[in-house]
């Protein structure tokens, strides 16, 4: 809010004293004296617009927010022309996160005040947060016209211009604001440094890369970060097809830093190596033999250049092939078994995505297992090894195992090295790993605790641990184990930790869908939108920078927020907690009793006396959860703390599938290379009737994955139920073209033909399945192809949704499970003793609750 030349309309001037506290009273949060001096003026005058919005932004500072916008509204309507009204309205929905509602008060304020500095400065952190560039830039160049001695001002427009795509008058802007400082003498090394490094980037956003690299060279002595100079000179350089200068640039970057692989890669791709779309060295390519020479000379040199350096020894692994990654490997494997880097597994476990090397991988540990086994010299050594590396020897075999989904032999590697060494907390917590990627989640759980207890001080155990329990869908226990490291401000109340003002993503992630697993929708839906909110407050923090960067002259470092901040909800975390809500909405939607929204539609068609149970047990259990939220309230009240007025999430899943809309379209907006984003839209769109965005939705996903089985599902779906709708003639027509996609086919010869290609697939059959059903077909006429048990490695999930189908549609699957559970020895689905049943933590102790089952002499 601005105080500047604060003048009310309509109060006689021995009230002025009195309407001047008020603010001040807000911005000190003495609310109640704030309170008090604006009833004392309504008393005066009861219709005065600024006091009653003055009065309502400090009930709005209270959480009275409904009251808070009535007052406001009431203030607008007394007097429309008041700017402090309008911005006070902004202020309110500013706080809301509705930036282009608050763009429209700031304007209208402007429309009373054009001359009004503050309001325009709040309009222009507006505008480039609500990413309309062109009036930014205009705003900017008025706060430039108004006060043309300021540094923020030149350099607002100089960045406004630049985001404008007006990047050479960025530059000259740029240029006189620095000759004005230049002759003043105030400006530093570092603000001089960062102008050129601006200037720079935005010849380069020209098009202009000689004037990027002119800019550079000329100045390269008054430039502070070289570093950053010496990378961006580099990377121009190469831009300009000048690759040898470009290398021998980075070649230099290398020499100061050998353990940085970006400068190698880079360096890589300069030199001929790696073609210039190649993305890094973490992704293996294979070479032809004049490019893998050229390689192994660089790299020879590099060997003898830096013997220390670990990024040179390991990049070649991405590129060679053949004897020579055998040879290269088994030194490279050998040198950190004997050394006992107990992590080499995890900086090599990117070249699993080269199946050929893989199996070289596999021919390697096996032998080198054996050798030391029989106690004999690593190959290309004469010398024994230490005792020592037979135990990494075994800790890497058992991880190779399991990224080959081999558990049985995973387990029996690991479990030799807990007889080696038992008190190495790595073969519990590794152990715990190889169990949940088999299925079996409580028993990961009760591995993760056991390594945990081995060292109780260690946060990543104990984050360990509780992310296990919480997939093994023990919430309390996971909550009482990351208690130990999160602030419990009330007393007797577990379930308030400090997660969620640390914004501890991941756990409440996990907690969600263990939630969703254990059929409380609404506390997971509300999980999930914790996350969500976490993303809208990475961007609304945007706010507090605009001015800011521009004040200390980051301005390198504001044009990446801004650009990394347009990329923020194509987050892997935000794209994770938005498809479990629409896929939440979709449940709650398919199966709404289950969810427990008792509705006139979900309960159509039952009987008069089920209906009365229903709603009789629904209001039962909407009383339980009054109960414990106002038992709940008066404990937080007490502490001063805000409780959740959502906490069973019921208000949230009442949303239905209007809730899950925003969601999708935030979904295939930012994340349009992620095919479940289509699929989702597809799913929302096909249950709301709305045909036509159903088929955008399909071929989007189509064009990401043709052969894809869920792709080929919803095809079916959605061209069967066109067969069966009245849809209008332009509609109708869309359709008739997009059939080209059967291939000239019946949908029935459409699905046999999928099936027949792709047969060896268990996604496949799945969709073939599920797409013959929508068809009409018998569904014992096709059950034996769902049946099938090819394709199984690696596919738990997909069998699993095979015996949940068996199960719909014929009641049982005890005879298929019983096959298959030989496929999966370790599964807690398909072989329910395997799953150890865990002790809950004894109330308030943070103890140890396996000490007596991990006691046990055969651990």
């Amino acid at each position: 809010m601005y105080q500047e030349k604060l003048q009310p309309k309509g109060i006689a001037p021995s009230h002025l004293t009195t309407f001047r506290s008020i603010l001040k009273f807000h911005e000190s949060k003495q609310y109640k004296k704030g309170i008090k001096a604006a009833d004392t003026l309504l008393k005066t005058y009861p219709d005065h617009g600024e006091t009653l919005a003055l009065k309502g932004l400090i009930l709005f500072s209270q959480d009275k927010h409904a009251e808070a916008y009535e007052l406001v509204r009431k203030a607008l309507k007394s007097d429309i022309t008041s700017a402090l009204c309008w911005d006070v309205m902004s202020h309110l929905q500013l706080e809301k996160k509705n930036y282009f509602e608050a763009s429209k008060c700031v304007q209208n304020a402007l429309l009373h005040q054009p001359e009004n500095n503050h309001l325009i400065r709040e309009l222009a952190s507006l505008h480039v947060q609500n990413r309309d560039f062109a009036n930014f830039q205009k705003a900017t160049y008025k706060l430039l016209v108004a006060k043309s001695g300021s540094k923020i001002h030149w350099m607002s427009y100089a960045v406004a211009c630049a985001l404008n795509d007006e990047n050479i008058k960025a530059v000259s802007i740029t240029d006189k604001y620095r000759d004005i400082q230049k002759n003043s003498g105030i400006i530093s090394n570092y603000e001089e440094s960062e102008l050129f490094f601006f200037k720079s980037t935005c010849y380069e956003r020209s098009g202009d890369l000689q004037g990027a690299l002119k800019i550079l060279e000329e100045n390269k002595a008054k430039i502070t970060d070289k570093e950053e100079w010496k990378s961006k000179r580099a990377e121009i350089l190469g831009k300009l097809g000048r690759h040898e200068e470009s290398a021998e640039q980075w070649l230099a970057l290398i020499s100061a830093n050998p353990e940085n692989w970006t400068f190698h890669h880079q360096y890589l791709v300069q030199a001929g190596v790696l073609p210039a779309d190649h993305p890094s060295c973490y992704k293996p390519a294979t070479l032809s033999a004049e490019k893998e020479a050229k390689l192994l000379e660089i790299y020879g040199s590099f060997g003898r250049k830096f013997p220390f350096a670990r990024a040179c020894r390991q990049i070649p692994l991405s590129f060679v092939s053949g004897e020579e990654f055998e040879k290269r490997f088994t030194a490279y494997l050998s040198a950190a078994l004997t050394k006992g880097t107990i992590s080499v597994f995890g900086t090599i476990k990117y070249l699993y995505q080269d199946p050929t090397k893989v199996a070289i991988i596999d021919k390697i540990i096996s032998n080198i297992v054996s050798l030391l086994e029989a106690d004999k010299p690593l190959p290309n050594n004469t010398d024994l090894e230490p005792p020592s590396s037979i135990l990494f020897a075994y800790f890497f075999y058992a991880q190779h195992l399991n990224r080959e989904k081999k558990f049985t032999e995973a387990l029996a590697y690991i479990d030799k090295c807990i007889q080696h060494t038992p008190t190495q907390v790595d073969w519990y917590s590794f152990k715990g790993r190889i169990y949940q990627a088999a299925g079996n989640p409580t028993e990961a759980a009760v591995w993760s605790e056991k390594a945990r207890s081995l060292d109780l001080a260690d946060r990543f155990l104990n984050t360990k641990a509780t992310k296990y329990f919480l997939k093994a869908d023990k919430v309390k226990e996971a909550e009482d184990l990351i208690s130990i490291f999160t602030k419990v401000e009330l007393d007797n109340e577990k379930d308030y930790n400090t997660v969620t003002e640390m914004q501890v993503t991941w756990y409440e992630l996990e907690e969600a869908e263990s939630y969703i697993r254990s059929k409380d929708y609404g506390r997971g839906l509300r999980r999930f939108f914790d996350v969500k909110k976490h993303v809208d407050g990475f961007r609304s923090d945007q706010m507090d920078f605009h001015q800011y960067s521009v004040r200390k002259l980051t301005l390198r470092a504001y044009l990446n927020m801004i650009h990394q901040m347009d990329q923020i909800y194509s987050h892997p975390t935000y794209v994770r907690a938005a498809i479990g809500i629409v896929q939440t909405y979709l449940f709650a939607h398919d199966h709404p009793l289950e969810v427990g929204l008792v509705t006139e539609s979900a309960l159509a068609g039952l009987p008069e006396d089920e209906k009365k149970r229903l709603i009789q047990n629904k209001k039962k259990e909407d009383t339980r959860k009054q109960k414990i939220i106002d038992e709940k309230k008066a404990a937080f009240a007490k502490k001063n703390k805000k409780f959740c007025d959502d906490y069973f999430g019921d208000k949230a899943l009442a949303a239905g599938l209007e809730g899950a809309v925003p969601i999708v379209n935030d979904l295939q907006t930012f994340a349009p290379k992620n095919i479940i984003s289509h699929l989702l839209a597809f799913e929302v769109a096909f249950r709301r009737g709305k045909f036509l965005q159903a088929l955008r939705a399909v071929n989007k996903a189509r064009a990401l994955e043709p052969e894809n089985a869920e792709v080929h599902y919803a095809t079916v779906r959605l061209f069967h139920a066109i067969e069966n709708a009245t849809l209008n003639a332009s509609v109708q027509k869309v359709f008739e073209e997009e059939k080209s996609v059967l291939g000239g086919n019946s949908l029935a010869a459409f699905n046999k033909n999928f099936y027949e290609s792709h047969k060896n697939s268990v996604q496949a059959r799945i969709a073939y399945f599920q797409s013959s059903l929508v068809l009409g077909t018998p569904k014992e006429d096709v059950v034996s192809i769902l049946k099938e048990t090819t394709d199984n490695i690696g596919n738990l999930k997909y069998f699993i949704k095979i015996d949940q189908l068996l199960q719909k549609e014929f009641g049982e699957s005890d005879s298929w499970k019983e096959t298959v559970k030989a496929l999966f020895p370790h599964s807690a689905y398909f072989n329910p003793k395997v799953a150890t049943e865990a002790a809950p933590v004894e109330e308030g102790e943070k103890k140890n609750w396996f000490e007596s089952f991990l006691s046990d002499p055969a651990l």
